[in-house]
């Protein structure tokens, strides 16, 4: 039953999806330098990437992306499309 008042419904939805990345990223680390410290998913190949906005997806669907992702810090991830972006 969707909520009568929208920004309660905005606030649950980003609090859950809050929650789903925490659950996500609990356990893992880096997969360059190890950091278990402000992860995010980089697509190993982005050909393959659907859409980077994944955390509300149906769980098939999720699981799905996911599987094309690794885990990597900010850190090196900025690292990793900086380094890309200079060879286009």
């Amino acid at each position: 039953m969707p909520y009568k008042d929208k920004k309660k419904q905005q606030e649950f939805q980003k609090e859950w999806i809050r929650e789903r990345r925490r659950k996500f990223f609990e356990g893992k680390k880096c997969d360059i330098c190890g950091s278990t410290k402000n992860l995010r998913l980089h697509h190993k190949d982005p050909n393959k990437k659907v859409d980077h906005r994944i955390w509300s997806w149906a769980p098939e669907r999720f699981t799905r992306e996911i599987k094309k992702c690794v885990a990597r810090c900010e850190k090196c991830h900025q690292k990793q499309h900086g380094e890309e972006r200079s060879n286009d």
